[in-house]
């Protein structure tokens, strides 16, 4: 409809209107004329009804008395009325008594009588019935028959008025339109005219009609030129922005298409033809399915088939034909062409695939620098966690250095057992504990103390059971249990349903085995290897108190031990007790270097690795470098007690001492100062020693640095060498030997006899707070036990000092073999292997694996030998395995044993802060390598290059901090 009306002139619409007015109007005018009919019939019946009415109360009174003749005369005169055709008048028996034309009417009569209404209206009569009644009694009726004439004739002039008004209103309403149609519609197409002869070329210059007066008309031909000269402007613009816009499609860096919605390419732009690389002829003959894909161009196809909104940033992939990959972003609009009616899409394409590129390495960048902080943040937690149990451990090893001194107090084998007990169960937070002696009259473990003491009554003796404590006993090491067996609960005095964690460990030295002490606690809170390396340290040092009280006794004549007076009485007690507490304490700071190797070995690689992964970030890499500058200060200082503890790392040659002393006397005179006199005094057939050039020079400067700390104001300082016979103290039995006797001696005020005892003790010094730790001499004596040698002191008040070293001198017989070569440099990360790595200390583990798979290893772990044997079973596709020393139930060395029984070719490593490496060697040859803990990552690298390069099959390979120092 709208399309109609659209298409319809102006003229025509005027005469529709006016057609649509006639009609309306006349449709009025003949609804009031149907009106009016009514009317009249109204007036007709109502008239008709009166004058019957008025008629038949006049006759009420004649037809009562029977005066018919005056009756008659009263209807005479309503007979004389035009518009009645007829009348009668009826008695109550229905028996005419009078009528007027009515026998020509006689059957609409007789009908009309006998019904009940009064009134009836019929083609030519208006009938009207009206009952003649006196005092309510009816004397007969009275009808009258009124034509339609009166009704017909004033419908007729009516009718006739109305045809001639609407004939005038026709008139009218005619000429009008003609006269607005023509002035209306002829400005318009004299307009249209005007428009359909414009040629576009031409300037335009308005419509030529002069817009008289204020009018509707004139006021469009205003707006119009108005409009028109505006258009034209505006044209002049658009022309303009047409060349610059198809400068731009043609110049544009960006590759631009227009297609249809089909698919086929209308034009392209030079951008395109090199995006494409391809001629402009041949990309015109191109689809768009053809130059992205089916995948992309139905992607896109449904887009616009669902949505005509513009699709940005839309990203594909296409090959060029040197079949490079190119990233292509996408944007693409649907626009309507006007001028050939039709739909087209506009696709820009930019080349992002060096952008792409440009980001992914960015995204890569990010990806690792994320990891990089998220392994620096969990490797600070494990720093933070390793510093914490370092810390706590720290305290434990304060807390066993104090029980230690009190078991050198002690005087009586209870007061030690109390000891064991209290300060024990304090020592690794053990809520019960028991301690076990051997009766050797009855041949039993008899239960002696408890803790809490009423505990004791639940004990009994043990005689040979497969329990835990006679377990201990008889093996002779110590066991370490999270989760204990029924009979092991009953033989401790407990339910079956009751939950405890146990150390039980056994109270022996090196030649009698006393018995055994038991520490249980809640499962909620487990033991710890730690608390096992402590416990055993304390009843090992309670062992030995218990023989020198046992010795002293014997000498005394008080005691005599069933098993060993004939070996111990002759000994010089002081002398002995001496050897025994520095046995203890060695066993005491072994365990405290090898714990703190352990914590160390854990925060050394992983600061290696935070380094690595810092990114170049300086803030991180110095914080780093603090931390690691710490590190390696504790790592010295744990060598240092180490070499005390005779767990060191020897490279054994054939030296001769005295050109060694002279080289060093050399050396050391002139850091002395004028102040000192250093004196050399050297046996010119001394023998070479089989020794570590490096620890001896090390031992003979702590000495002279020793002495000369003595003699502030200076002194005399002499360096003497000889053949000496010397019955060691530790083998009375096997006669005088000669030795090599170095002595380094001073004229100092001498040592006092009350610090004569403890002068080998680490951490011992008479020095000022600050000017020295204490562990020169006892890096002295460590060294000279590693060597297998003796160290003796003779001292007296103000005649100076004399410290006498024995070594034994050089045979053939002694082995000689390398320890080692050069380090291999990093060679970066590897393309394979796979290692496995054997270790019961969950975080050296961890530790380990990171660092090696940061060097591009497959690393598989185990928490001990049981375990490492259980996957070399399944699983024995392994290039090395590292194998730590000090483990439970199956130590490093039986671990790499079994090893390399189920597979010889796997190459293995033992790591260990503690062990001593020269005995290993001469004992193992299946040992490629050796790690030392605490360890760098350069250096774990380095060994595994030397392995995996076959530099070390199946000879002595060795790197270590200690050596790279």
């Amino acid at each position: 409809m709208k399309k109609v009306v659209n298409r319809t002139s102006i003229s025509l619409k005027i005469w529709t209107l006016a057609i649509l007015v006639f009609t309306l109007v006349a449709a009025f005018q003949y609804y009031g004329f149907f009106s009016t009919k009514n009317q009249y019939r109204d007036e007709l019946r109502h008239k008709s009804q009166d004058a019957v009415r008025q008629v038949s109360r006049n006759l009420q009174a004649s037809i009562w008395l029977h005066q018919i003749d005056q009756a008659i005369a009263m209807l005479d005169e309503l007979e004389k009325t035009p518009d009645v055709s007829f009348l009668t008048l009826q008695d109550s028996s229905l028996k005419e008594l009078y009528g007027f034309r009515s026998q020509a009417y006689d059957s609409l009569i007789n009908v009309f009588i006998n019904e009940t209404e009064t009134i009836r209206d019929t083609d030519e009569f208006f009938l009207v019935k009206e009952p003649v009644a006196f005092n309510d009694v009816v004397l007969g009726h009275l009808l009258v028959g009124f034509n339609h004439r009166w009704l017909n004739e004033r419908i007729a002039a009516r009718e006739r008025e109305l045809m001639i008004v609407t004939a005038a209103f026709g008139a009218l309403l005619m000429l009008l339109t003609l006269i607005f149609s023509y002035y209306i519609a002829k400005p318009q197409k004299v307009a249209a005219r005007t428009l359909q002869e414009y040629q576009p070329t031409a300037e335009w210059h308005g419509l030529p009609l002069l817009p008289r007066g204020n009018g509707e008309t004139a006021r469009l031909i205003k707006a119009f030129n108005y409009v028109a000269d505006e258009m034209n402007s505006q044209l002049r613009e658009n022309n303009r922005h047409q060349q610059f816009l198809e400068s731009f499609f043609t110049l544009s860096p960006i590759a631009i298409l227009i297609t249809d919605t089909a698919g086929k390419i209308l034009r392209v732009n030079k951008s395109a033809v090199e995006l494409f690389e391809t001629g402009e002829s041949e990309l015109l003959r191109k689809s768009l399915e053809e130059l992205l894909g089916a995948s992309d161009y139905y992607s896109l196809k449904q887009h616009f088939d669902n949505s005509n909104r513009s699709l940005l940033g839309y990203v594909t992939v296409v090959m060029a034909p040197d079949q490079t990959r190119k990233v292509l972003e996408m944007n693409i609009a649907m626009v309507e062409n006007n001028l050939e009616d039709r739909l087209e899409y506009m696709i820009t394409i930019i080349d992002v695939t060096e952008k792409i590129d440009t980001q992914y390495e960015i995204l890569e960048s990010q990806k690792n620098l994320s990891k990089s902080h998220f392994d620096l943040q969990e490797k600070t937690d494990a720093l933070e966690a390793a510093s914490q149990k370092n810390q706590e451990y720290a305290e434990k090893l304060k807390k066993l250095l104090q029980v230690y001194y009190q078991t050198i107090d002690c005087n009586t084998v209870p007061e030690i057992l109390d000891l064991l007990i209290t300060n024990g169960s304090e020592l690794i937070n053990a809520r019960y504990c028991a301690v076990f002696l051997w009766d050797y009259d009855k041949s039993f473990l008899k239960p002696v103390r408890a803790l809490p003491e009423a505990h004791l009554e639940k004990l009994d003796a043990i005689d040979g059971e497969a329990g835990i404590v006679w377990q201990t006993y008889e093996s002779n090491q110590a066991y370490f249990l999270n989760k204990m067996q029924n009979g092991d609960l009953q033989e401790l005095g407990f339910a079956e349903d009751d939950e405890f964690c146990l150390v039980s460990v056994p109270i022996s030295d090196q030649d009698f085995r006393y018995g055994v002490v038991v520490y249980l606690q809640d499962t909620e809170q487990l033991f710890t290897n730690e608390d096992v390396h402590l416990i055993t340290t304390l009843t090992h040092q309670a062992a030995i108190m218990i023989e020198k009280i046992n010795l002293l006794q014997a000498y005394q004549g008080n005691y005599r031990h069933p098993s060993q007076t004939d070996i111990l009485l002759p000994r010089p007690p002081a002398q002995y007790l001496q050897n025994q507490k520095m046995e203890s304490m060695g066993t005491i700071i072994g365990g405290v270097a090898h714990e703190f190797n352990n914590i160390l070995g854990i925060i050394q690689p992983n600061l290696d690795l935070l380094k690595r992964e810092a990114g170049g970030n300086a803030a991180i890499e110095r914080r780093i470098g603090s931390i690691r500058e710490a590190v390696d200060r504790a790592a010295g200082l744990t060598r240092r007690l180490m070499l005390f503890s005779r767990n060191q790392q020897l490279n054994r040659a054939p030296v001769s001492l005295n050109k060694l002393v002279e080289q060093l006397a050399e050396a050391f005179r002139k850091p002395l100062g004028k102040s000192y006199e250093l004196k050399t005094e050297l046996d010119g057939n001394l023998p070479d020693v089989y020794i570590d050039r490096n620890r001896i020079t090390q031992v003979l400067m702590n000495l002279v640095v020793n002495a000369r700390d003595a003699m502030p104001e200076g002194g005399e300082i002499t360096i003497r060498t000889s053949i000496q016979k010397f019955v060691p103290n530790e083998t009375p039995t096997n006669g005088k030997k000669e030795y090599v006797q170095l002595t380094v001696a001073d004229n100092g005020p001498g040592i006092a006899d009350e610090q004569l005892f403890r002068i080998f003790d680490p951490f011992f010094t008479t020095r000022e707070v600050g000017k020295g730790v204490g562990l020169g001499l006892s890096e002295v004596y460590g060294i000279i036990k590693s060597h297998g040698g003796s160290i003796r002191v003779d001292t007296a008040l103000q005649q100076g000092t004399t410290f006498h070293i024995y070594l034994a001198p050089f045979q053939e017989a002694d082995i000689n073999r390398k320890t080692g070569g050069a380090i291999v440099p990093p060679t970066g990360k590897k393309d394979s292997g796979r290692i496995l790595v054997v270790d019961d200390e969950a975080m050296q583990r961890a530790s380990l694996k990171s660092s090696l798979e940061y060097l591009g290893y497959v690393v598989v772990v185990a928490e001990g030998g049981k375990d490492a044997l259980a996957i070399l079973k399944d699983d024995n596709d392994f290039d090395i395995a590292i194998v730590d020393y000090n483990m439970p139930e199956m130590d490093g060395v039986e671990t790499i044993r079994n090893l390399r029984k189920m597979d010889d070719r796997v190459n293995v490593i033992l790591t260990s802060g503690t062990a001593q490496r020269e005995l290993l060697r001469q004992q193992h040859s299946d040992i490629q390598g050796f790690l030392s803990k605490p360890y760098h990552l350069e250096t774990l690298e380095a060994l595994l290059n030397k392995i995996t390069n076959g530099a070390g099959s199946r000879e002595e390979q060795q790197v270590s901090n200690t050596d790279k120092q």
